[in-house]
């Protein structure tokens, strides 16, 4: 983690600790650099980009203010400044066990004009599976997800599902080399997965989307070398089980 990066994690940590509202002073640059045992310059490059995102404002020969107490802003750096360093394998285990949850919230406020926007996507899904444009396809199944987490009223969850979406794009490359079959499979999922939530279900939500990850799971393991962690493995097994999904 860089440097200004870790100062703003201890300006978040003041902010806290000392219960500042909006519009109080933050201690003044001279005084956090002390604290922080690091330069007024990293404290000031800090600073400005809370200044950027809007959590703090400037007033000449004043100081810093405190304009948002938003936490969101804390979890987007984090994930920014780590994302580069991420797995396949580690993206489709966050998925896996984050993605199904937010989907069963969504179920649960997902409102009418979403629901339009998710049959539209459908559409275009059938159109590039049908056409086999991979391109087209990548983008339908992000815009579907992206639509699914919205409708969770969720901003942190927004900012995650948002933050993996790079290594997403990696992922769902697989489509190429899928034949007719395997596709038309995962095109009922997207219809599966659409009803559930017409239907307000939760628990079908849920249960709908651990499998269709666990598809793309399977399917990477088939057509490239990535490697599953564990609780993937044990998930496909399980899954196996009950449904017959199978690894090969």
């Amino acid at each position: 983690m860089k440097k200004e990066q870790e100062v703003v994690q201890q300006i978040h940590d003041i902010i806290r600790r000392d219960n500042l509202q909006i519009g109080d002073a933050l201690p003044a640059e001279r005084k956090l650099a002390k604290e922080f045992n690091t330069s007024r310059n990293t404290v000031r490059n800090a600073l400005r980009k809370l200044e950027a995102k809007g959590y703090v404002n400037v007033r000449r020969g004043s100081g810093y203010y405190l304009q948002s107490k938003d936490e969101r802003l804390q979890i987007d750096d984090y994930l920014r400044e780590n994302r580069g360093v991420w797995t396949i394998g580690e993206m489709f285990e966050a998925r896996y066990l984050f993605e199904p949850s937010m989907g069963s919230l969504s179920a649960r406020r997902i409102d009418g004009r979403s629901l339009a926007e998710l049959e539209k996507c459908i559409v275009r899904l059938s159109r590039a599976i049908i056409s086999n444009q991979t391109e087209n396809f990548i983008n339908g199944d992000v815009e579907f997800r992206e639509i699914l987490v919205k409708s969770s009223g969720n901003r942190i969850m927004d900012a995650i599902v948002l933050q993996w979406r790079s290594a997403g794009l990696k992922a769902l490359a697989v489509f190429s080399e899928l034949n007719d079959s395997q596709k038309d499979i995962l095109f009922a999922d997207y219809v599966d997965i659409l009803h559930a939530l017409k239907n307000r279900d939760p628990q079908r939500t849920m249960s709908l989307l651990q499998t269709n990850i666990l598809r793309f799971c399977i399917f990477s393991m088939q057509y490239t070398d990535v490697v599953m962690p564990e609780i993937i493995l044990e998930a496909i097994d399980q899954q196996n089980e009950d449904t017959g999904l199978e690894r090969n």
